[in-house]
């Protein structure tokens, strides 16, 4: 993952959450024809999470 700009924090968290059933999803921005900050935020609204963004209460 770090080869693909994933910072090592993250790399290490990710690979524990994977490792306990987690799954890890990861969006193409270029290909998808938007840019990486809204691409993070859809997906933090949905539930999705880093080791440096928590959840966001789903209530």
């Amino acid at each position: 993952m770090t080869d693909h700009g994933v910072s090592r924090v993250d790399a290490s968290y990710y690979e524990g959450r994977i490792n306990e059933g987690g799954v890890f999803v990861s969006v193409d921005t270029s290909a998808a024809g938007i840019n990486a900050e809204d691409a993070a935020d859809v997906l933090y609204r949905s539930g999705g999470h880093t080791s440096t963004r928590t959840k966001v209460s789903m209530a």
